[in-house]
C-alpha cells in the first residue's frame, strides 16, 4: 500500500461513522489542509500576534489612506 493511500485510510478511520459521503469528503479535505498547514508552520515558522496586527494595520492604512 502506498504511503498516501495509508494516510487517507487513517484519516477515514478517524472520521465518525454517522457522516454521509459529502461530509466525509469535506472532512478528508479539511484534515488534509490542516496537515499541510501544520507542515508549513513547522518548515517556515509562524507569525507572532504583533506581526499579524502590524500586517493588517498596514493593509488597512493603505486602503483607507491613513
Amino acid at each position: 500500500m502506498s504511503h498516501a493511500k495509508a494516510l487517507v485510510i487513517d484519516k477515514i478511520n478517524s472520521i465518525s461513522d454517522d457522516m454521509d459521503e459529502m461530509q466525509i469528503i469535506e472532512r478528508l479535505y479539511m484534515l488534509t489542509r490542516l496537515d499541510h498547514s501544520i507542515e508549513r508552520c513547522e518548515q517556515e515558522g509562524t507569525l507572532s500576534t504583533d506581526d499579524i496586527k502590524n500586517h493588517f494595520t498596514e493593509k488597512r492604512n493603505a486602503l483607507c489612506g491613513d
